[in-house]
């Protein structure tokens, strides 16, 4: 008998009113060639696989155990699957293993049905194998998608394509059936999908041909089934099979239902609210959907007490060790998937790979996904990355007046806009908002509409920004604004919007002038004996009196400024134990000039995860401390040390983001620290560095401090996008690229061939004009229409990609090239274009004059021009307004070099302009494009329409090529 290496199957101690025991029988996708191979020896494990052999050979099958042996032989995956599935049952049995119900997910409801003696094994197996022989060939009919999103989201993204819901796995995680899983993947961008290895789409109506054969073979086959030993939850028919209430047509019934009817799986376990569940199958393939929809259930796998013996177990790499130390799992094959089958997430990930990793080594979690993946990556180990520099500053918080721009993206995403009339006022106000937004599933685009804005409303904000990061949404805050503008934000650049008056205001960073921070004589700084708060403390008085939850010794030589430092244990959030403390410091130093208030505990995880005395413990610790404070010491200077996530939100930081959002008075928010707190994760540094996220020194942090605190001063990098920019519309995505440190988009000849109409004797030039557009788009994100100083050192070949990214207030286009760059500056009024001289008129200039340009840039077919300058009338035909600008202003830029041109001199092309306005008006299909030479080079230009200046640039340099 083949003995478990993993403690006994028992009963255990619970919080669930039940104690009951359920088996649940793994789907499909959790099969894979050579599982299980090493309880081949085992007495009952090879008798099944002998009967299951005999049974498929006279089916004129090969043998199932080939399967099991290593041969990936695709009509035998489900079969296998199913074999294994008893086989594990029975050895299971055997050790006294006797469960109070059984139910299968999806397709393990075959087993299921066999181990508990409705369907004899024989018959089942023969069933399975007329099932497969009735189906059309894999992928015919369409596939199964795993979506990470609610029915109703998915519903609402994909409104225009054919899918049906197949299945409810988790709270999370959805099935989609669909004969174009291609295109609904595409359409649900932005989404994490997971195309499973099944071979039909089952559960769906796109097998009812399938399920018609099957249940004509059915009767001919004439099956003889049982009452159920022991009762059965069915996936499909949501109802319990047992003795009293069984019947021969419900067990068939269940057998055809299985290709065409959704199953729901978190009603499926709610019903059966069992406190022990035990997933028989390879691979934890449900485990992680058990443990989302009862999380106080207790969840183990076979996996754990069927693993290969210590003595025969072979670690391949050191990779697989590491994933078992931090896993759990004990038998890792290099197919093993790491989320859907490991259950590591990207910042595990990281945390794996760079235990084996040189420091600082740069790569994309996303791109490893399976233990193989893993294993290449250490193999031959990329380049190492510079940590993401940053120039750290102090900023305030301002509303600045910005018209909603008629020229940006609109998608068809759902939106959703949430009102709140009456804000939380007490705790436990607080705790249960929170509780009723961890129930949310947000619509792809969420809008937080509030009537005044409060600190409240701020806190709701920030756990709802957090939230739609953790579900790959995105979330906007309007303050004062009517349903109808709200609705409109969803869309729009800005995430924090203002109404005063039906005038639209948008949040900008203003740095704040330095001022200084007095030394303070007698210091007194809590829950600060490390982090943030001890780096502040240890270079800034000389009298430091420390509050912290825990008994600790501090190292005097950590204070090199102190002539005093002494630690007083206390919890801050209990009113007693704090005061106690003060007294006893006040008693000893007869003042205390200022508190550091450092006081809070964060448990990276996403809302849905975290317990209730987590939930308690984040926001508890930040909420009692600063309200313990104002009543004790409430005319002593406190300063509240909180973070940015306050205003940006953060996945995994959710109450955390709350609480913070919550402090009043003198509140720092800061921004990661470098090894500190959650940075000290190697996994999560990772992270923040593949984002461009610059971390703060202990140092920098010190500095910042120095230069004084005003009511709410932000520390961060000015470039608040790196922060937000998770919760940026996603239509924005099609036209700047995915944001990561900037954003980054594909500009290739391959993707974009109209590109190659800039091509001029086999040199294609990246158009100035396309730069431009999507730096405009990029201004209006922090509500700016102008740009300055537009530069590139020559004009740019155009390379294989390219990203624009922004530090401060200044743009640039990084190629393979030198670079383009701009400021994002004040806004000029243009000056009234200039009135027509006499001219002559230049048809075709793209023939006669060998201008350079290809057919989808052709715009210009006659021009007037003058010794002053040249004018165009346009006419467009694209339908896209940002089409529209890149057109008018490459037009500007041609009309120009062909002025140029006709003086005598050679073919230029644009490298600089000192400004660019673009109006906040509708961008129409028909203007008048008008330049003003200024030199031999360089010149001014209008685009003009019904007399409105559309366009502006100043200052357009030209440079011969």
């Amino acid at each position: 008998m083949y003995k478990l290496h993993s403690p006994a199957l028992v009963k255990i101690s619970t919080p669930l009113e039940t104690n009951k025991t359920c088996a649940v029988f793994t789907g499909q996708s959790s099969e894979y060639p050579g599982m299980y191979k090493h309880l081949l020896t085992d007495p009952t494990f090879h008798k099944v696989m002998a009967e299951a052999d005999r049974i498929y050979v006279a089916l004129g099958q090969p043998p199932l155990s080939e399967y099991v042996r290593g041969k990936d032989i695709r009509s035998l995956r489900t079969p296998a699957l199913f074999t294994v599935q008893v086989a594990l049952f029975e050895m299971l049995r055997e050790t006294g293993f006797q469960p109070d119900y059984l139910t299968g997910f999806s397709f393990g409801e075959y087993a299921a049905l066999t181990c508990a003696g409705v369907v004899s094994f024989e018959d089942a197996l023969t069933l399975i194998h007329h099932r497969e022989v009735h189906s059309p060939p894999a992928g015919k009919l369409g596939g199964l998608l795993a979506v990470e999103a609610s029915p109703e989201k998915i519903s609402a993204m994909l409104r225009d394509t054919k899918f049906s819901i197949a299945g409810r796995n988790s709270p999370r995680q959805t099935l989609i059936a669909t004969p174009t899983p291609k295109k609904v993947r595409q359409a649900l961008k932005g989404v994490r999908t997971l195309l499973l290895e099944a071979d039909q789409p089952y559960h769906s109506d796109l097998l009812l041909e399938t399920r018609e054969a099957l249940g004509k073979k059915l009767s001919a086959y004439k099956l003889s089934t049982r009452p159920p030993e022991i009762p059965i939850v069915s996936s499909v028919r949501q109802t319990f099979l047992t003795r009293e209430n069984y019947s021969d047509k419900k067990v068939k019934d269940m057998i055809l239902d299985q290709l065409t009817t959704p199953f729901d799986f978190v009603q499926q376990v709610k019903q059966l609210a069992c406190a022990y569940f035990l997933e028989i199958g390879p691979k934890r393939h449900v485990s992680r959907f058990l443990v989302d929809i009862l999380p106080r259930a207790n969840v183990r796998s076979t996996e754990e007490y069927f693993a290969p013996p210590p003595q025969h177990q072979k670690v391949s790499h050191p990779i697989t060790k590491t994933i078992s130390e931090l896993t759990g799992h004990k038998h890792i094959t290099k197919d093993m998937r790491l989320q859907e089958d490991l259950g590591i997430d990207s910042l595990r990930k990281a945390d794996i790979i760079l235990r084996h990793l040189p420091q600082g080594s740069s790569f994309n979690p996303a791109e490893v996904r399976t233990v193989q993946d893993m294993i290449s990556l250490v193999a031959t180990p990329p380049k190492a990355q510079e940590k993401p520099s940053a120039k750290f500053a102090r900023y305030a918080a301002r509303w600045r007046p910005a018209p909603f721009p008629r020229l940006w993206p609109t998608s068809k995403a759902s939106k959703r806009v949430i009102t709140i009339k009456k804000l939380p006022q007490t705790f436990e106000d607080h705790l249960g908002l929170i509780r009723r937004v961890r129930q949310l599933t947000l619509a792809p685009s969420t809008v937080l509409l509030v009537p005044e804005e409060t600190r409240e409303a701020g806190a709701l904000a920030a756990l709802l920004k957090s939230l739609a990061k953790e579900q790959n949404t995105q979330c906007a805050y309007v303050i004062g604004g009517t349903q109808e503008e709200a609705a409109r934000e969803a869309d729009g650049p800005n995430t924090d919007v203002k109404y005063v008056g039906g005038r639209r205001h948008v949040l900008q960073w203003e740095e704040v002038a330095t001022k200084g921070t007095p030394h303070p004589k007698v210091l007194v700084a809590i829950g600060g004996a490390t982090g943030i708060t001890k780096g502040i403390a240890r270079s800034f008085a000389s009298r430091v009196h420390i509050i912290g939850k825990k008994a600790r010794q501090l190292a005097e030589e950590d204070y090199p400024l102190a002539e005093c430092l002494s630690y007083h244990q206390a919890d801050v959030t209990k009113k007693e134990e704090l005061q106690r403390a003060l007294q006893d410091i006040r008693k000893k130093e007869g003042r205390v000039d200022l508190i550091l208030n450092g006081a809070g505990v964060e448990y990276s995880k996403v809302l849905k995860e975290k317990s209730e005395e987590e939930i308690h413990d984040e926001l508890g610790t930040k909420y009692f401390a600063a309200k313990n404070l104002s009543i004790l010491e409430p005319k002593t200077r406190v300063v509240h040390f909180g973070s940015v996530v306050a205003q940006f939100g953060n996945p995994g930081q959710t109450v955390y983001a709350y609480a913070n959002a919550l402090l009043t008075s003198d509140v720092i928010l800061w921004p990661p620290w470098d090894s500190v707190g959650m940075t000290a994760k190697p996994g999560v540094a990772a992270s923040l560095q593949a984002q461009g996220v610059g971390l703060l020194s202990e140092d920098a942090a010190v500095t910042l401090f120095h230069q004084g605190v005003t009511p709410k001063t932000y520390l961060f990098a000015n470039d608040e996008h790196t922060y937000q920019a998770a919760l940026l519309p996603r239509a924005v995505e099609a036209l700047l690229g995915k944001p990561s440190g900037g954003f980054t988009q594909d500009l290739s000849t391959q993707t974009s061939p109209h590109l190659l109409d800039h091509t001029i004797q086999g040199i294609t030039y990246f158009p100035l004009a396309e730069t431009i557009m999507r730096f405009l788009l990029h201004a209006h994100l922090t509500g700016r229409t102008c740009l300055q100083d537009v530069h590139a050192a020559r004009p740019v070949i155009l390379p294989t990609t390219a990203t624009i990214r922004r530090s401060g207030a200044h743009l640039q286009l990084s190629t393979t090239q030198p670079c383009v760059t701009a400021r994002m500056g004040k806004e000029l009024d243009p000056p009234p274009p200039p009135r027509s001289h006499a001219a002559r008129k230049v048809s075709a200039p793209y023939k006669k004059n060998a201008l350079f340009h290809g057919p989808h840039y052709q715009m210009l077919q006659d021009i007037f021009q003058s010794e002053e300058g040249a004018t165009a009338n346009v006419a467009l035909t694209d339908r896209s307004p940002f089409t529209r600008l890149t057109k008018y202003l490459d037009g500007l830029f041609q009309l120009l070099a062909t002025h140029v041109h006709l003086k005598g001199e050679r073919t230029a092309l644009p490298v600089r302009l000192d400004h660019v306005r673009l109006a906040n008006s509708e961008l129409p299909c028909r203007a008048q494009l008008i330049v003003r030479a200024t030199s031999a080079l360089s010149g001014d230009g209008w685009v003009v329409s019904k007399g409105e200046v559309i366009a502006w640039c100043k200052n357009i340099q030209l440079a011969p090529i």
